[in-house]
């Protein structure tokens, strides 16, 4: 399992094309459960269960439109794409 923190909008758009399983992983700094999921997938990715996935991370204060596209309405808010 890869993590990725998307840092810009065609960054996202570049991952959605070359990857063929990707989560996108809505959160906020602020969200306390935001923080719990993120130690749960830390978890998950130690296990090595699922190495042909990509988790995107997408901050929704940095990424607004993102999080609007996707009908964003809550954190943590999970994609499977």
């Amino acid at each position: 399992m890869k993590i990725v923190d998307v840092r810009e909008g065609s960054e996202l758009a570049k991952l959605l094309k070359t990857d063929s399983k990707v989560i996108l992983d809505f959160y906020a700094d602020w969200c306390n459960p935001c923080k719990v999921l993120t130690r749960t997938i830390e978890e998950i990715r130690k296990t090595n269960l699922f190495p042909e996935v990509t988790i995107a991370k997408i901050n929704v204060d940095k990424f607004p439109e993102v999080a609007q596209n996707y009908k964003v309405r809550s954190m943590p808010t999970m994609l499977f794409t």
